[in-house]
């Protein structure tokens, strides 16, 4: 088994612990296999024998030159790294390659490879550069991080301000201590004539600090300001004495970390120990034979059947008011004739159980319908919840998950305000429809029926020869005697029947339209409350659904946990054997 198989079972633990561990593990058993299989990850990914160190930067911050100066001769031309942008470009001796063979797509090809035996044991990666408009770069910067064992992360002073750089810093998954901050070419910023050229060296550099402890919460980073071309040049000045012993610093530092990398042969031996150690606790802990036992309880009461809520029998009272309230609110605002409207509202509204006509007023008669009929399922769907949960903490002692709060009252009031905004819609634009010009038609055709009675009574009393001599006539004078002559005839017994007849026929015209009319808006009014209840009673089904589907996934995700754990163990013995 080589280290590379070793880190991905190591990675499909880890990945075990983020998905099942809390629902398998005591809280306190959870933290410590986490701890566990951190630490092992971390040393599965350190390759033995050599110091892989990542050089990082954006474009022109002088990595090539860095190289050179590290080695204390020039290893790195310019065409290793062009047209390579996007590859990395491996410094090696060429007695010591590299063990990346599986990204090796990543790599540019062949290796930059040298004689220089001081710099045996240390490989240097020049990666990408990071502020590159390309995402690959990025991507392949952050695929070899895992595998490295330091960074050195190296700015300029014109871009060490750069926001991709402390991104990157920050999603870096190697210890923050493994890293080295280098400001390259500051012997750019500063020259001899400066009165204080240490003043600017320390600008940078507490910039440099406060910009990585904001990003990247890196409180006390190893930072050294150095000038990669002045270690092939002679030193003068002041400034070029200080980079100078910067420089030398640096490489001490990377120096002493490349001493203290004592990996043994039997690193492999040991991971693989470490390794089988950690399942072996694992399995004895979850105990996989037991959650089986519980998960058999667990998915019979998740498959428990919910009465789920018919919109016509449950709510059936509900249809009943919303029919009461949404008549009156819909006559309210009809267009017809006032006198329709007025028999409308005095007569045959009296009979309803509601003075309301305010849409605002539904919302809390859905609420209370809402809880009323929602309550027993919901309830229900909350207490096969709750039993799984108890058949999982009793048979394995593990508290599965935390029992949620109450949904009765949230759930009853989003689905009773999704149906009242639903209702809202629907009367609004019943309520705009009568405005439109065929209500306007309707009205005027309201007010013909009742004028056409008058328009006979008139012919009746006046008799057809007279409006006959009038509209031959038609002077003034004759329309003057043809009133006078109508008004008189009102008061004879004739006239007076007229009248009496006159005034029943307006009264039955009155009421049949009415009657016609209220019974267009109740149709209207049926129509709204039987869209918003079954609107109601869907919202709770899916809630109620919603709530027993989230049971029945804890047992299978129960079951998931203890089919991944047995596959993790296959795979770690079928590669142990070979």
């Amino acid at each position: 088994m080589n280290l590379s198989q070793i880190s991905l079972i190591v990675r499909k633990i880890s990945k075990f612990l983020d998905d099942y561990g809390p629902l398998l593990l005591t809280r306190e058993k959870f933290l410590y296999f986490r701890l566990r299989t951190d630490k092992l990850l971390e040393k599965s990914l350190r390759e033995p024998g050599c110091l892989y160190v990542g050089l990082a930067g954006g474009s022109g911050v002088g990595k090539s030159t860095l190289i050179n100066a590290i080695a204390r001769r020039k290893i790195s031309h310019a065409s290793d790294r062009r047209p390579f942008t996007d590859k990395i470009v491996a410094y090696r001796h060429v007695d010591n390659p590299h063990e990346f063979n599986n990204l090796s797509a990543m790599f540019k090809s062949p290796d930059a490879v040298h004689d220089h035996d001081d710099f045996k044991a240390l490989t240097l990666l020049d990666l990408p550069d990071i502020d590159s408009n390309q995402l690959s770069n990025r991507n392949v910067v952050m695929q070899i991080l895992p595998y490295l064992d330091a960074v050195i992360w190296v700015a300029s002073p014109e871009k060490y301000a750069d926001s991709s750089f402390y991104e990157l810093v920050k999603d870096s998954s190697i210890h923050k201590d493994n890293f080295i901050f280098i400001i390259n070419k500051m012997d750019q910023l500063i020259d001899d004539d400066y009165r204080d050229p240490l003043t600017r060296i320390n600008e940078v550099v507490g910039d440099l600090a406060f910009r990585l402890k904001r990003h990247t919460d890196i409180i006390d980073p190893k930072i050294f300001c150095i000038s990669s071309v002045l270690e092939f040049k002679v030193q003068n000045g002041s400034y070029g004495e200080f980079l100078s012993q910067e420089f030398i610093r640096f490489r001490e530092c990377l120096t002493e970390k490349w001493n203290t990398k004592h990996i043994k042969a039997v690193k492999c031996t040991n991971l693989v120990r470490e390794m089988e150690d950690l399942l072996a606790d694992l399995d004895s802990d979850i105990d996989p034979e037991q959650k089986k036992k519980a998960l058999q309880s667990v998915k019979a009461l998740g498959e428990t059947k919910v009465d789920l809520i018919d919109s016509q029998k449950n709510f059936f009272h509900l249809g009943a008011l919303l029919i009461d309230r949404l008549t009156k609110i819909l006559a309210d605002k009809d267009a017809s004739i006032s006198s329709v409207t007025m028999i409308i509202d005095k007569i045959f509204l009296r009979k309803l159980n509601t003075l309301s006509s305010d849409v605002w007023d539904l919302e809390p008669v859905l609420r209370v319908q809402a809880v009323s009929v929602a309550q027993p399922r919901l309830l229900e769907a909350e207490k096969i919840q709750s039993d799984m949960i108890s058949t999982v903490m009793l048979s394995t002692g593990i508290k599965a998950v935390d029992m949620k709060e109450s949904l009765i009252d949230a759930v009853s009031k989003d689905c009773a305000v999704s149906a009242f905004v639903l209702s809202k819609m629907m009367v609004e634009n019943k309520i705009a429809s009568s405005k439109k010009l065929i209500a306007r038609f309707s009205k005027r055709c309201q007010s013909l029926m009742l004028f056409l009675p008058i328009i006979i009574m008139v012919l009746k009393l006046s008799g057809t020869g007279s409006v006959s001599d009038l509209l031959e006539k038609g002077s003034w004078l004759n329309a003057l005697d043809h009133v006078l002559r109508l008004l008189m005839s009102v008061f004879t017994s004739e006239g007076l029947v007229a009248l009496v007849v006159l005034g029943i026929l307006e009264i039955a015209i009155i009421f049949f339209m009415a009657l016609r009319r209220l019974k267009k808006i109740e149709k209207s009014a049926t129509g709204i409350s039987r869209v918003v209840t079954k609107s109601l009673a869907k919202c709770l089904n899916t809630a109620i659904r919603r709530e027993i589907d989230h049971s029945l996934s804890l047992g299978r995700k129960l079951e998931e946990g203890i089919e991944t754990l047995s596959k993790i163990n296959s795979e770690s013995n079928a590669i142990h054997l070979k």
